[in-house]
């Protein structure tokens, strides 16, 4: 997996598919940063939000869900793959991985680890 690659992985009640980013190239290690897509609701947060035009899984106003920004393995994303666990998807854009990336560190919602996960990215050589 690389940065702006994406994936259809269960999420929420019923474990519907929903549209995973990779935000960041992996580490040596594999770790990399994933955010999930989710429709638009009242209450739902609204650092970046996310139309039709922006991905062709979208298919109506969505959000990218912050405070659900995980760390995962890269190559373990790779091996669900392979097993049909989840399921590739068009990648998106570098402007609209770059306005996803900058939205990790604007949201409030962004879990502190995955914060720190990006400032020690900053300090990889």
């Amino acid at each position: 997996m690389r940065r702006g690659d994406t994936v259809l992985m269960p999420a929420g009640p019923g474990n519907h598919p929903h549209l995973w980013i990779v935000v960041t190239d992996p580490l040596p290690t594999g770790e990399t940063i994933v955010v999930s897509v989710t429709t638009l609701r009242h209450a739902a947060e609204q650092t970046v939000v996310l139309g039709p035009s922006d991905h062709s899984f979208i298919r109506h106003q969505s959000c990218v869900h912050f405070g659900d920004a995980r760390i995962l393995d890269g190559t373990r994303l790779d091996v669900e793959i392979q097993h049909g666990r989840i399921q590739n998807h068009d990648p998106c854009t570098e402007q609209l991985t770059d306005e996803i990336e900058d939205g990790l560190w604007s949201s409030p919602h962004t879990p502190r680890k995955v914060l720190n996960f990006l400032e020690g990215l900053e300090e990889y050589p």
